[in-house]
Formats: structure tokens, sequence, C-alpha cells
């Protein structure tokens, strides 16, 4: 990903570590949002953004809508579909395929063809109470975010046809009608619809385009946001930290119509001034760091992806305990989880995953 903005590129391959990290450290965070008492000590609000790591997936999907738009100039270069799409599938399908075999291994004697077609049609974000498909058998849940990114991209090559000629003012509609249903769906069926949004292409829909705006505003307004970012970046994360801790508090505990609607789309808006910031702003970081957050977020899908059940085979072994509920997760999950699932990440991303990216092509005209 080397071009004439490098170290823009370069950041976002950052985030995307970023963002695999706090993921995992919210799915090993061993009772921390329990032991939360809503109080603004340091200690309360470290729980509190722990059992908040989930935000995590949010600035995944940001991401993909800011970069696409990017790459794309907001739809000044026409995007040859089926290309785009095939791209999308050497990226994606090759791992995600190797983890469906594994969980037909184990399950073999409840397999069937069935399961194909679950693949094959983007529906792993089904098939399980809780979260995707294949979770009773392996620990695999979070594959339904592989679903809705894809259905994403099924959708992204139009939108930015449309935006091109119209403008963004259409996807600020869009994300209005989209949230219009999800207050009907909530009204229809209660707060509970909460976890069904949370994994679901309607739920999630307006933070990608939350990015694709994002990417126009850069796009358009690229020399103030620089200047504004660059200048102001510390501050401004300062307060996004803060604005993010009160959503975070507002979230917390039972399902609600607040988290359920605008709570979806404030928490991407906070996301963009979070990319905004980490783009621009002044980092004492040598070209060795750089490289190595790089690599690490190249390899942002692998250590998503497989994180869950290298840490389930790692915690067999041993864990940490006994050290206090927020020091016994960061140990579990820094010295112990994270090593060994950038070890198979690395594995992962050389022996599955860069051959059949080699194989991509430009999907511009």
């Amino acid at each position: 990903m080397k071009n004439s903005s490098s170290q823009y590129l370069s950041r976002l391959d950052h985030l995307r570590f970023f963002a695999a990290v706090i993921v995992i450290t919210f799915h090993f965070m061993n009772g921390v949002d329990k032991a939360y008492q809503n109080t603004f000590s340091v200690e309360d609000i470290i729980r509190l953004w722990i059992a908040n790591g989930k935000s995590g997936v949010t600035l995944f999907l940001v991401l993909s809508g800011f970069l696409f738009t990017y790459l794309a100039k907001a739809g000044e270069k026409k995007i040859v579909y089926g290309q785009f799409l095939l791209n999308r599938i050497l990226r994606i399908y090759p791992l995600l395929v190797l983890v469906f075999l594994v969980i037909i291994c184990i399950d073999r004697q409840n397999s069937s063809p069935m399961d194909v077609f679950r693949l094959l049609l983007l529906q792993l974000n089904t098939g399980d109470p809780g979260t995707g498909w294949g979770n009773h058998v392996l620990p695999i849940g979070l594959i339904w975010t592989i679903a809705v990114e894809f259905q994403f991209y099924l959708v992204f090559p139009l939108l930015m046809r449309y935006v091109h000629e119209n403008g963004y003012l259409y996807l600020l509609g869009l994300i209005a009608f989209i949230n219009v249903f999800k207050l009907i769906i909530v009204l229809h069926a209660g707060n509970e619809m909460y976890f069904n949004l949370y994994h679901s292409t309607i739920g999630r829909i307006d933070q990608f385009m939350v990015g694709i705006v994002a990417g126009i505003i850069y796009l358009q307004k690229k020399e103030q946001v620089i200047k504004l970012f660059s200048r102001y970046g510390w501050g401004i994360l300062a307060i996004t930290a803060v604005l993010f801790t009160v959503l975070f508090k507002k979230e917390f505990g039972a399902p609600s119509l607040f988290i359920s609607m605008p709570g979806f789309l404030l928490e991407a808006i906070l996301w963009v001034a979070v990319i905004f910031s980490y783009m621009h702003m002044a980092l004492p970081m040598g070209e060795h760091l750089n490289k190595v957050l790089c690599a690490f977020g190249e390899r942002s899908y692998s250590i998503y992806l497989l994180h869950y059940m290298v840490a389930e085979a790692v915690l067999k072994l041993y864990s940490f305990a006994g050290f206090g509920v927020i020091t016994d997760a960061l140990l579990n999950v820094f010295l112990l989880i994270m090593p060994v699932t950038l070890v198979v990440a690395d594995m992962s991303y050389r022996f599955v995953e860069r051959p059949f990216m080699a194989m991509r092509g430009s999907y511009f005209k």
C-alpha cells in the first residue's frame, strides 16, 4: 500500500492494528465489566474502556469506508465492479475458507451442504443466537463481521457512482433513512433488537457511510484537515477520548433505544476524529517502529479472525490469575495471547493470504 500518500496509508495500518488490539482486550477482559462501578476514577474509566473494546469493530468499518473512498477519489475514478469484487474475494476468502473447513472438520457429523451456501451467500452473521455461524463449534463468532463487511462491498461501487453524480448529501439522507428503519425495528421488536442490529448490515451500514463521508471531506478539504489536525490533533484526541467515555457510560448496561439508533452513528463519528488526528498529529515515532506497526496492520485481518481460537488454546495451557481484575486481563492479553496470535497471524499472512493477494489487479478504469 505504498504510494505518494505513504505516511497517510501507514498511519491507517497502525489504526487497523490498534482496532484489533482493543477488540482482543475486550474479548478477554475476564470480569472487568463486572468490576465497573460507574465512577470517574482512573481505574474505573480503564474498566469502562476495556469493557467497550468492541468499539474496535466500528473503527474497522469506518476505516474501510474511508480508505476505499479515498482510493476511488470519491467516485472520480470509475470502479470496475467485477474486478473490485474479485479483489475483495482474493483478499478475504482464502483465510475465511480455511477457517470454514476447520469448523467443518470439527463438526463433520453435523455439517451439511447448506453450510457451504452460508459461506457463498455471505450469511456468516447468522446461525448463532449470540454472534456468528460456527461459534458453537469453535470460538469464531466474530466471523459475523466478515459477512457484514463483504455485504458492504457489494454496494460500495454503486454508492460511489451515485455520490459522484449527486453529491455527498445523498449519503446523509441515506444515513437518516437507515436510522428510521432502526427506530421502526426497535419500536416493533423491543430494545433487545440492539444485538441483532449490532451483528447485521442494517445496524452497521451507517458506520461504513460515515467513513465514506469522512473520505469525501478529506479529499475536498485536505489542506484544511491537515492544518487543523496537525496543529490541534492532540487536543482533539483528548476531547474525543472524553466524549467516548461519556458515550460508553451511556451505552453501558441494558440495551436502550439510544444505543440502537444514534449510538452506532455517534461512535463512528468519534472514530473519524481519531482517524484524522492520528493521520496528521506529530508522533515520537522512528521509521523502524512505523514499519513494525505497518507490518502488524497488514496482518490485522489474520489477527482479528484467528485471535479467539488461538487465545482459547493458549489459555488452556496457562493463564495469569490472582493479580487483580484489570491486571489479569492485561497480562493474559499482552504477555500470552498477543505474542502467540502475532506469530500465527504472520504465518497466515505469508502462506495463506499473500499468494492470493498477489493475484489482484487494478479495479479502476
